[in-house]
């Protein structure tokens, strides 16, 4: 399935080469990576990439693993084909490490101003694949969708404690909740805490991610 829109930039970063992970065969003949008998096989094996990207690319076709992609909306699924695909295209605002550390993404920083307020300072100068500017309020109603019952997010219940979220102004999104939650920047590295621009989403409205309308996002 090719996404719409933002696929056209998907050679721009390289990110277009997902890894491959490939095992040697035990005690295959001739195998270069021969394996003695007993001995336990990294799942690591060799990782394959398509290298530097040179120029834009008009399509993109993605391997939905055990089935093709449902959606390409970023709250829709948790499953392997769309956790796959969709983190190529819409970015979050947190990363998770390796060691599970968090560290920016789509904000550069975010604080707990008291036990129930959390504070986003957003990066500036982002654009969304189309070139519009991400602002502040396509941050707040990004995170919004997974309150609203209507969009269905599969991400909801990490937002049960969640009173409100507002843009403050321009380059600042507030969180507030009923209770203290002091493991919920977690949730913003995941794809509930990817952004989307606001005025396509709204404009496609329940055709928003699917096949034919695509997303946009801040990724390539």
């Amino acid at each position: 399935m090719a996404p719409s829109r933002s696929a056209r930039n998907l050679a721009g970063t390289g990110l277009a080469g997902l890894a491959l992970l490939t095992l040697s065969a035990c005690g295959a003949s001739g195998s270069s990576n021969p394996v003695r008998t007993g001995a336990a096989v990294s799942p690591i094996g060799r990782q394959v990439s398509t290298g530097a990207a040179t120029k834009d690319v008009d399509a993109v076709t993605w391997s939905g693993d055990y089935r093709p992609l449902i959606s390409l909306d970023p709250v829709k699924l948790a499953d392997y084909p769309e956790e796959t695909a969709i983190p190529n295209i819409c970015e979050p605002l947190l990363r998770v490490a390796a060691d599970y550390s968090l560290s920016p993404g789509l904000a550069r920083s975010f604080t707990f101003t008291d036990p129930t307020t959390l504070v986003l300072n957003l990066r500036p100068g982002v654009r969304f694949s189309d070139g519009a500017p991400m602002t502040a309020a396509d941050v707040a109603f990004s995170l919004n969708r997974n309150l609203d019952p209507k969009v269905g997010s599969n991400y909801a219940f990490w937002f049960a404690a969640v009173k409100a979220i507002t843009a403050t102004d321009p380059n600042t999104v507030t969180i507030t909740f009923r209770s203290p939650a002091p493991t919920f920047p977690v949730v913003l590295g995941t794809l509930a805490g990817a952004v989307v621009e606001q005025r396509f989403a709204v404009a496609k409205g329940q055709a928003f991610g699917s096949p034919d309308t695509g997303v946009v996002c801040t990724g390539p």
